[in-house]
């Protein structure tokens, strides 16, 4: 996905139509949105339409899988049911699926990257429990057959690279929007508060990566440079509705939701 001529700049990204809105729903997608009964959302997209209304997707997902994601529920483009704006990677970037541009990006420097990796692999993080993101792919450890099992059904989103800690402690590495970690309860703890320190946005949860065979790291961690409450950030730089609607269910969606407050 390119770049827009425009990114980051609000005042020539959006619209007439977009600065028309009335209604401005902002919503998680992970237990939150329901994407799985067929029709429902899509209903819910042409009635928000129908009022004047804008929905903007903000997942902690890379870009085209939350794309991929709406698409199954019979959004499209041609309707006009896809979202235009889809924020991603817990804020650190927004596409607008109609131009399929980047509108707003907020990169990890190679400087953060190494500081990020070198941390985790001190702490005894396993280089297998890497993954890092951009717009398109997510990146993983080639060699590791967890990391691979994982991510069999989702081909399309992954990149897998070969000694993934190496290649992102070089020079070479850009536009990455997130890296997450896969760690330990005692290794969450003391990551998380060391990483926020030196001025990262740092979420966690759990997750089944690397864990399919009993293995005791659960927990990940997302790293980027900023929270989802740079997606509404940019859009309330320029649109302002009579209604905000902030819909979310975890850690990562309360900064959204105290910036609308």
């Amino acid at each position: 996905m390119k770049k827009s001529q425009y990114i980051n700049d609000a005042s020539k990204i959006f619209d007439k139509e977009d600065r028309k809105t009335k209604i401005l729903f902002f919503s998680d997608k992970d237990g939150t949105t329901n994407m799985t009964k067929e029709g429902k959302l899509v209903d819910a997209l042409r009635e928000i339409k129908r009022n004047h209304g804008m929905y903007v997707l903000a997942s902690g997902r890379t870009g085209m899988d939350c794309v991929a994601e709406l698409e199954k529920t019979g959004a499209n483009r041609e309707e006009g049911t896809l979202p235009k704006y889809v924020g991603c990677d817990n804020g650190a970037a927004i596409i607008r699926t109609d131009t399929q541009e980047i509108v707003f990006q907020t990169a990890l420097l190679p400087e953060d990257t190494k500081k990020i990796i070198g941390m985790y692999l001190k702490m005894g993080g396993k280089p297998e429990g890497i993954r890092a993101t951009n717009i398109d792919k997510i990146m993983a450890e080639k060699s590791s057959p967890d990391a691979m099992e994982y991510y069999k059904g989702k081909q399309r989103l992954l990149n897998a690279v070969d000694d993934l800690a190496s290649y992102l402690m070089g020079d070479e590495v850009e536009n990455l929007n997130k890296i997450t970690l896969t760690v330990s309860e005692e290794q969450k703890i003391i990551l998380k508060e060391k990483l926020e320190k030196v001025g990262f946005y740092v979420d966690y949860g759990k997750s089944s990566f690397l864990s399919q065979h009993g293995k005791k790291d659960k927990w990940i961690l997302d790293i980027q440079k900023t929270s989802k409450a740079a997606i509404a950030n940019f859009f309330l730089q320029e649109i302002h509705p009579d209604t905000i609607v902030v819909m979310g269910n975890s850690y990562n969606d309360v900064e959204l939701m105290k910036k609308v407050i």
